[in-house]
């Protein structure tokens, strides 16, 4: 069991890493345990669109470079896992198994538009859980942001009504490597009460 850390870790002085320290792999247990615990997560009418693929082989690793912007390919290869958060589109089946305060399926059915927009913001969500949750088991994490999504999709999920919603690398982060947090916009500027 990797140590717990403070909720300023998740937030305050959590940092976004693409280097990462070596010599270190993530057992499979604990990619188990990061998932059984951001599911818990709440979305709206509790769509769990998010289906993640979790990369450790070097073999899988250099498919997705493939897709990706040269400058994530050094941190994709480096990192301990890469994490595809695919969004599974065709969510409506699996309302009668775990949406049981309510039936939302017909509303699916019968709006595949509205299905499409649940599968992204709420896949989006657990992305970000996906995030937090890697901290609070001693994890870091980068984003890969620079890919192509009819590649990566045509690469993982070929055949499947899966789509990619986002991907991040996990691991433990060179701290050497960690700049000095950049200023975050102020509450006056950000938000207003009314």
């Amino acid at each position: 069991m990797v140590d717990r850390v403070t909720h300023s870790v998740l937030y305050s002085k959590a940092h976004a890493f693409r280097k990462w320290r070596e010599g270190f792999t993530l057992p499979d247990h604990l990619l188990v345990e990061l998932y059984d615990l951001m599911k818990w997560a709440p979305t709206s009418v509790n769509d769990i669109p998010a289906r993640i693929l979790f990369l450790k082989s070097c073999e899988s690793k250099k498919k997705l470079i493939k897709a990706v912007g040269e400058g994530d390919h050094e941190p994709i290869m480096a990192s301990p896992v890469t994490a595809i958060v695919g969004m599974e589109v065709d969510i409506h089946g699996q309302f009668s198994s775990i949406s049981s305060h309510a039936n939302v399926r017909p509303m699916f059915v019968e709006d595949p538009d509205q299905m499409q927009i649940k599968a992204n913001r709420n896949s989006s969500l657990q992305g970000a859980y996906l995030i937090m949750a890697s901290r609070e088991i001693g994890l870091d994490c980068g984003a890969v942001t620079d890919f192509d999504k009819a590649k990566v999709e045509e690469m993982f999920f070929s055949g499947t009504s899966t789509r990619v919603s986002c991907i991040f690398n996990i691991g433990y982060g060179e701290q050497s490597s960690a700049r000095t947090r950049a200023p975050r916009v102020p509450f006056g500027e950000a938000c207003k009460i009314l």
